[in-house]
């Protein structure tokens, strides 16, 4: 029996919009991460890019939009660089077809 959210990564615009809010909630964990591993707060981050705490807590929750440029700001500013890496759609859905045959699950992410 299929969960539901199985059942809605049948649907490819769920996929795209899963796939996309998971890109968003992986960015702010990333620089989340590398905040509590320089020791720097939301307010000395919003210091060292000369903006408000305000809109750090609104990049990190997802409330402002994060541009590719805007990730690659925060992490100068916490003292590393983003590499970013892609999938192919179709060996993430082979394997959850392979993965569902044999009663496995995929993580996503």
């Amino acid at each position: 029996m299929k969960t539901q959210h199985e059942r809605l990564m049948e649907n490819p615009e769920y996929r795209k919009l899963f796939a996309m809010e998971g890109l968003v909630t992986d960015a702010a964990e990333l620089v989340a991460r590398l905040m509590a591993e320089a020791g720097v707060n939301k307010a000395e981050l919003a210091r060292r890019l000369g903006t408000s705490r305000a809109h750090v807590t609104q990049l990190l929750g997802g409330e402002t939009n994060m541009t590719v440029r805007t990730l690659a700001e925060l992490a100068f500013a916490l003292g590393a660089e983003v590499k970013l890496d892609a999938r192919s759609v179709l060996a993430v859905t082979a394997k959850t077809a392979r993965g569902a045959a044999d009663g496995g699950r995929l993580r996503t992410r």
